[in-house]
């Protein structure tokens, strides 16, 4: 879009052409774009879904809830958004879609434990003999879910016997008597034995594993008459060495009767035979240790109880024996107590109160609650659920920014005659992001106000609203002929306050006369000062003192002026007048008193002469009569010191003058003490004047009271005089005020004391 302005010509347009030839039509016209920016659009602002809370009692009443699971419900937040990414009211938006849910009915399902199925009978015994290990299992029928109990074991062991491993070494019987064949009374016959496995017929296989099945028969022989008996052999020694080395086995019998001469001899009573010469491997029996089975209560389901593990003899070839084949075998390694943890539900302490929200506007505000873990749970109890933190959004709506508008300034609100003062206006108003015009106590707290509007209001209107640039209205124009005329006013000075004061402190500004008022001119302004007040921590305590410009050689003239210590801001009133250095270096009145001269424009003493607030004195000695105080006293210029006149001598060599009586005795001790001191032949009347004395001590009393009296009127004079007028200019500014800091007086009475050679002398 374009718009439009044109230059008009108010004369005849053949005639323009002639005066101004260079113009043309399209320098009297202006074309400029207009609402350039794009049109706004707006959509909604959708967050995530928060937290299920669950339904109080109040909420659904005659509904059973607990704080658990449970039906409850879900919010989020959702604003308006502008297409410059501000959120604003939803009125925009509304126009656009409808505004998207900001709550919903949510569901907690309820903890569902863990269910198995009964256990199964129990397996066989993990060892044919011994101590071995049996189990039995079960199934899940269906997994904890929600936060359920935990599933218990599925499969559970324990120590079983079966047999004892003495049942699978062969028994055998004793050998029967020896049968003879063919009806024969003697000679060789077979003898018998019963070999069996204890465990039975079907179990030979494992006795033959722990030892060979020995011989059921043997060959045997009957002696006949006169032939040679012997008893039965013996059981075979063991080998005399190991396998594979090889050694040698015996065997032994008896005689027991001799042979005739025709009779059969008797055989060896002793039998060797070779062994261990085949490869082998020597069998070891050690303890072997299984594993320990499931902590069994001795009583109830959980507490203190008993585990077990097998404990067995084992041969290096895997084969259970009996334990007396192991040496170190002990049965207490079988068994240890034990304890079994009790199972117990988790417990949740009651949600703590909701926090404060976490903005204060904008979609992420949010508020939570939160319980602790007041007792874990243990072995196959109820978890504690993971979620122990709640939240839930909370203001939520746009975060505005808050600008002031400020109009152009109206044209000056003056007659006709074109000269007068009046006002130029403007609109200043608090305008909020959307473009909503709201209160100013708004823009001035940037939103964040939390008390009472209206109390609030009366705060923020007793702002200086020249500070902050909200006038809407300012004096404009320029003085009729005739009118008093202002300047413009200063800024405001720093703040100060009164020494020792617990009050606010004050700024000041000020503006001064730049032309008076003539016959029927407009009078000057009442007003040339504002004072307004300011923060007592702010202000700094005014102390003041005199500075001094470089004399001007051409007119003997320099600035003098007050300023304030340590700001360098200069001041009018505040500094002591008495004090105040002069301005011109010629001495008015002229400076007549003897021996003083005109320095800097004050009459001051002599170099090598001291004042004594009146009167001109040397340092040391005298210049001219007057400077010897003593009566009878003068000075002599050839030693410019104090003599007494003839007939006189000076008291103690310090005065005052006292007359010598030659009718009188004097002590020799006076008479040469005047003598030392005043080189004196003269003789002193023993009793003297006393009662001068006396009047001089008075006197100078006196005079001591009066002095005294003199400086407590001078600062109570000083006091009164230091109540100044407050002025203000761009430069300077002059302090109203009731009183100084103790401080200042302090400072005046020792410059008034250390005035010296800078105070003009003046006459008591």
């Amino acid at each position: 879009m374009k718009r439009y302005r044109h230059i008009a010509t108010t004369g005849p347009t053949n005639n323009l052409r002639q005066q101004c030839p260079h113009v043309t039509d399209d320098d009297l016209q202006e074309i400029v774009s207009c609402h350039t920016d794009p049109c706004p659009s707006y959509q909604w602002d959708v967050g995530q879904w928060m937290s299920c809370i669950l339904h109080t009692a109040d909420e659904n009443p005659g509904v059973p809830v607990n704080d658990i699971c449970g039906t409850g419900v879900q919010r989020r937040s959702v604003l308006c958004l502008r297409n410059d990414g501000h959120h604003v009211g939803r009125e925009h938006c509304d126009s656009v879609s409808l505004m998207p849910d900001v709550h919903r009915p949510c569901v907690i399902e309820c903890p569902e434990d863990c269910q198995v199925s009964k256990w199964s009978q129990w397996s066989n015994c993990s060892h044919v003999c011994g101590p071995g290990i049996k189990q039995r299992s079960r199934t899940i029928l269906m997994q904890s879910r929600n936060g359920g109990r935990i599933c218990p074991p599925v499969v559970e062991t324990s120590v079983c016997l079966e047999n004892s491993c003495e049942i699978f070494e062969w028994q055998v019987s004793e050998w029967s008597v020896c049968v003879l064949q063919n009806n024969v009374s003697c000679g060789v016959g077979t003898q018998t034995r019963a070999v069996t496995c204890p465990a039975g017929h079907s179990h030979e296989d494992q006795c033959q594993r722990v030892r060979p099945k020995p011989e059921t028969s043997r060959t045997c022989e009957l002696p006949c008459p006169g032939d040679c008996v012997m008893s039965s052999w013996s059981e075979f020694s063991d080998c005399s060495e190991p396998c594979p080395i090889g050694g040698i086995k015996t065997r032994s019998r008896e005689i027991i009767r001799l042979p005739s001469a025709d009779g059969k001899q008797c055989g060896e009573e002793v039998d060797f035979v070779q062994c261990n010469r085949e490869p082998c491997v020597p069998l070891i029996y050690t303890t072997e240790l299984g594993e320990w089975t499931d902590c069994k209560p001795t009583s109830g389901d959980c507490g203190q109880g008993y585990k077990q593990r097998p404990v067995n003899c084992v041969r290096s070839d895997g084969v259970v024996v009996s334990p007396s084949n192991c040496k170190d075998f002990d049965v207490t390694l079988s068994i240890a107590t034990c304890d079994v943890l009790c199972s117990e539900d988790c417990i949740l302490s009651d949600y703590s109160d909701w926090s404060m929200c976490s903005h204060m506007c904008g979609m992420d505000g949010h508020k939570s609650r939160s319980r602790t873990v007041d007792n874990p749970s243990r072995q196959y109890g109820r978890p504690c659920q993971h979620e122990l933190t709640q939240r839930t959004p909370c203001n939520v709506k746009p975060c505005y920014s808050y600008e002031w508008y400020r109009s152009e300034w109206s044209r000056c609100s003056i007659d006709s005659k074109g000269c007068g003062f009046g006002e130029k206006t403007r609109t200043v108003e608090c305008r909020r992001s959307d473009g909503h015009t709201v209160d100013d106590v708004l823009c001035i707290l940037q939103g964040e106000h939390y008390g009472n509007l209206t109390e609030l209001q009366k705060i923020t209107s007793s702002l200086n609203k020249t500070d902050l640039d909200l006038e809407t209205t300012i004096p404009c124009g320029s003085a009729c002929p005739g009118d008093c005329q202002v300047s413009e006013w200063s800024d405001y000075s720093p703040c100060f306050i009164t020494c020792d004061s617990d009050e606010n402190g004050w700024k000041v500004r000020s503006r001064y006369i730049t032309q008076r008022q003539s016959e029927g001119g407009k009078p000057c302004p009442e007003s040339l000062l504002e004072v307004k007040p300011c923060p007592a921590p702010e202000a700094v305590c005014a102390r003041f003192e005199w500075q001094v410009g470089d004399w001007n050689n051409h007119d003997g003239t320099r600035d003098v002026w007050c300023q304030i210590e340590r700001l360098n801001v200069n001041v009018i009133g505040g500094c002591v007048n008495e004090l105040k250095p002069a301005s011109n270096s010629e001495c008015h009145p002229p400076c007549v008193d003897p021996f003083s001269e005109c320095r800097d424009g004050q009459c001051q003493c002599q170099d090598g002469m001291m004042s004594n607030g009146g009167q001109c004195f040397p340092n040391s000695g005298c210049k001219s009569d007057h400077h010897c105080v003593f009566e009878h006293s003068h000075c002599d210029t050839t030693t410019d010191k104090c003599v007494c006149e003839d007939g006189y001598v000076l008291y103690n060599g310090i005065g005052p003058c006292l007359k010598i009586n030659q009718d009188e005795d004097v002590t020799t001790d006076v008479v040469e003490s005047l003598l030392d001191k005043d080189s004196s032949k003269m003789q002193v009347n023993k009793n003297g004047d006393l009662w001068k004395y006396v009047a001089i001590a008075i006197g100078g009393l006196l005079a001591l009271v009066l002095v005294v009296i003199v400086a407590v009127i001078l600062m109570m004079r000083r006091k009164r005089s230091n109540h100044g007028e407050v002025k203000a200019t761009a430069k300077t500014v002059e302090f109203k005020h009731n009183n100084f800091d103790m401080n200042n007086y302090n400072n005046v009475n020792e410059k008034l004391s250390n005035i010296g050679k800078g105070t003009k002398p003046t006459k008591c």
